[in-house]
């Protein structure tokens, strides 16, 4: 049987990517093939999130040419070959807009991607997997559905605060601006901001939850968890779908600002208070169906679906 090991980073901060790599090798083993997290740090777990995903560690890894596969994420760039050469490979990539972050303008070597030691791409979306199709022509890019694990939290809307959540990661300078510009205002009608950092998965969830309003300010990502995230706790989400998450920031329940337009999403957040306090029906609507929809397309059984299908699709064709 082929021993399937995702090469993953050391860090402990609260990174989806990481999340679903563990997440990835606990539908693997429990579909009875044979796979692990491999960490080059010894004892490291990341303990943000709940697991108790299958663990190796590099130096203590004997690999087997003939039977491993070393799954390695799409951050590694230029390096993917570098890493364990001749062993058959997998690339995971969870951002397509970050896989040519460490080559640079001037580089002319074949890529990575075309080697015959790539058995497979594996991406999250529908919009990377486009990106990646139409870079490496003639390469079977296949995409798996993430999960969007809720809890089995079931938002009540009308005990919701008058919050506005953000995630402070992504676009600091426009989360600034958007902040300052909605204070000087004097519009938020008693809303307040709850600015979320560093913190676990769970405790995320529950202050989405207590929230109203969720503003999105991803930046090319590959699918965007926190904003799905967000509409599975009956946030109205307002802001920038960063290319992965355009598969489900749909017109009819949530605001699409374009990048970078920070103008625009201040005015669509006054636009929301005015709805939530003056049409409630128009406003219950909206996250009811966002919520519905994140939960009916991006299920768990969705995933373990797709994770199956995609290396049951790449160990056949070995």
């Amino acid at each position: 049987m082929n021993r399937i090991l995702f090469l993953c980073p050391c860090d402990n901060t609260p990174y989806g990517g990481i999340h679903v790599i563990y997440e990835n090798v606990d539908i693997l083993n429990k579909n009875n093939f044979n796979a692990y997290v491999l960490h080059e740090v010894d004892n490291f777990r990341c303990t943000w999130f709940a697991n108790n995903t299958k663990i190796l560690y590099f130096k203590d890894v004997l690999i087997n040419f003939e039977n491993d596969i070393l799954v390695i994420p799409e951050i590694y760039g230029p390096n993917i070959l570098n890493i364990v050469p001749g062993v058959k490979k997998v690339i995971f990539n969870q951002g397509a807009y970050l896989t040519f972050s460490r080559f640079g303008a001037n580089y002319n070597e074949k890529s990575p991607y075309l080697s015959d030691e790539i058995i497979g791409i594996i991406s999250i979306s529908q919009d990377n997997k486009e990106y990646l199709e139409y870079t490496f022509k003639g390469r079977i890019i296949n995409r798996i559905i993430n999960c969007i694990e809720y809890y089995g939290i079931n938002p009540n809307y009308e005990s919701k605060n008058k919050v506005i959540s953000i995630i402070e990661k992504n676009n600091i300078q426009d989360f600034i601006q958007i902040i300052n510009i909605l204070k000087i205002r004097d519009n938020l009608k008693g809303y307040t901001f709850d600015i979320i950092k560093n913190e676990t998965h769970q405790n995320v969830l529950q202050r989405l939850e207590k929230s109203k309003i969720y503003i999105s300010l991803s930046d090319e990502e590959g699918f965007g968890l926190s904003a799905a995230e967000a509409m599975a706790m009956g946030c109205v989400v307002i802001g920038y779908h960063g290319q992965g998450a355009k598969e489900y920031f749909k017109e009819e329940f949530s605001y699409r600002v374009e990048q970078g337009d920070v103008i625009d999403i201040c005015k669509k957040v006054e636009e929301v208070i005015e709805l939530i306090e003056n049409r409630n029906e128009e406003y219950l609507s909206k996250v009811k169906k966002a919520r519905e929809f994140i939960l009916a397309n991006y299920s768990k059984e969705q995933q373990e679906k797709s994770v199956v299908e995609t290396w049951t699709d790449i160990l056949t064709r070995l």
